[in-house]
Parts: C-alpha cells; sequence; structure tokens
C-alpha cells in the first residue's frame, strides 16, 4: 500500500476499538478510522461501498471473532457476499484474545481473511502490516 490505508475496527468491546485507535493515530497521524461495535453496522458500513466502490480507499478491517450478536465467523460468511471489487480494497484480519490453535487455523483457512493477530493491536503489528504487500494470505499447515 503506497498510502495510508482506511482503517476499520469490528470489537464488540469498546475499549478494545478505543485502544486500536490510539495506537492507529500514533503510528498514522489524521488515518480515517471507523470503529463499530456492532458488527451488523459495521458490515452495512461495508455495504455501502457495493455501488460505488471506488469510493473505497485500501482498508484494513481488523474483526474480533468472539462476540455475541454476530461472531466473526458469522461476519466473514456475509462478506463473502461482497462484491470482488469491494473485497479487493479489503485486508481482513482477525484481531482476537483467542490463544486457541484451531481458532487460528480455521482464521486462516478462511477466504478473505489475510492474516490472525493476537490482541492487542501494537505498533510494530500495525506497522508490518500496513508496509507489507502481502496478497496471498498466509497458511498455517496443521
Amino acid at each position: 500500500m503506497k498510502t495510508i490505508p482506511h482503517f476499520i475496527l469490528i470489537d464488540d468491546e469498546p475499549i478494545i476499538n478505543v485502544i486500536s485507535t490510539m495506537i492507529i493515530e500514533d503510528v498514522f497521524e489524521g488515518a480515517d478510522i471507523r470503529p463499530f461495535t456492532n458488527p451488523e453496522k459495521g458490515f452495512e458500513y461495508l455495504s455501502s461501498f457495493e455501488g460505488h466502490s471506488a469510493a473505497l480507499s485500501e482498508t484494513i478491517l481488523f474483526l474480533d471473532i468472539n462476540m455475541p450478536r454476530m461472531t466473526g465467523w458469522q461476519f466473514m460468511l456475509q462478506y463473502i457476499q461482497l462484491k470482488e471489487r469491494v473485497k479487493n480494497k479489503i485486508k481482513v484480519f482477525f484481531l482476537s484474545s483467542s490463544i486457541d490453535r484451531r481458532d487460528k487455523i480455521r482464521a486462516l483457512n478462511t477466504p478473505n481473511v489475510i492474516d490472525y493477530l493476537e490482541k492487542p493491536l501494537t505498533p510494530e503489528k500495525l506497522v508490518a502490516i500496513v508496509l507489507s504487500s502481502v496478497s496471498v494470505k498466509n497458511k498455517l499447515i496443521v
């Protein structure tokens, strides 16, 4: 990515979104950050670009797995229905507190997910993500 991407945070815990926002702002002053504690609202936001995907800049989406209203897995089942031109502009990263290896394996084998990160987001993780131009998702070998 040549410019600072747009960031979308979807986590049911407001404090996680606040911490992640602070880290992103510290690393990338002036970054466009859209936090959502309601995954359905986050999905509605992404869906709003269906008709005019050109308006969507390069985007990094940090998605929690364990949320009460809609899990990250359920979110991704809806996400795969988005138009390719929208999905092509979004890099999805699970950002979860789960240390269960099965969650990591499942995440890395979920279509359209680039990588799995353990909370919290750190400046080092963020810089590595933004600086990487990896377009092929990582696969974890069982």
